[in-house]
């Protein structure tokens, strides 16, 4: 329900929970990371997502009360946020969890799941809510919104996806940054994706290659198990 997606967007204090979250990843407000450059600078330096992802307790509890109207519910069954073990501490979540909790009076837990479960209750369905990954093949914003164009688990809508390619025909570099950030924006406003986490430690790497092992700690790559599918 968008509604009811819109409701949890709007009833995530950042600047709250930013103190409670582990070194390995920051509040997001964009799709972006940081760590993600465009035209040779960091994304975020030239288009910061201090004003994307509002925190506004009105809103939630408008939203949610359109959604318990339109699903003909005064109350909503406690969910799992079904969440890959690989990708993200699960405490991280029980913070959004508790903020959700207490504001919109839904309880949502942590379902915490191996990578092939997690991927195979994707592609069956079989999920309320997923923190999802989103990664890209290389370090470039332009990769990273393709992720959201070509995307088997949500969509966003056709002219968002002819935006994603017609940024190939601008020349002029503040243009293509306005663009470029119009349809970060776009995506947004669609609560298809929502987003919570960006991981400030990641190996980054192409879609044909598996099982290279990454310690944040160390900031070793092991390529001891590594396969490549070309």
């Amino acid at each position: 329900n968008e509604n009811l997606r819109k409701a949890l967007a709007y009833g995530i204090n950042r600047e709250s929970a930013k103190e409670k979250i582990d070194n390995d990843v920051e509040m997001a407000g964009g799709l972006i990371a940081p760590a993600v450059t465009l035209l040779g600078r960091s994304y975020r330096e030239l288009s910061a997502d201090s004003n994307l992802s509002e925190y506004n307790k009105e809103k939630a509890l408008e939203y949610l009360g359109k959604a318990k109207s339109e699903l003909n519910r005064e109350t909503f069954e406690p969910a799992k946020i079904l969440v890959c073990n690989e990708s993200v501490n699960p405490d991280e979540l029980h913070v959004l969890s508790q903020q959700w909790s207490d504001l919109l009076g839904i309880y949502i837990g942590v379902e915490e799941v191996t990578e092939s479960d997690f991927y195979s209750r994707l592609e069956r369905g079989d999920y309320s809510l997923a923190l999802y990954p989103v990664t890209a093949d290389y370090n470039s914003g332009i990769s990273f919104l393709y992720k959201f164009s070509d995307n088997p688990y949500f969509s966003i809508n056709d002219d968002t996806k002819q935006s994603v390619i017609n940024l190939s025909g601008i020349a002029d570099a503040q243009d293509y940054v306005i663009a470029f950030s119009d349809i970060e924006r776009d995506i947004l406003g669609q609560y298809c994706y929502i987003p919570v986490f960006y991981k400030n430690t990641y190996l980054v790497m192409k879609s044909e290659n598996t099982d290279i092992l990454y310690e944040p700690f160390s900031q070793a790559v092991n390529f001891q198990y590594a396969k490549n599918f070309d």
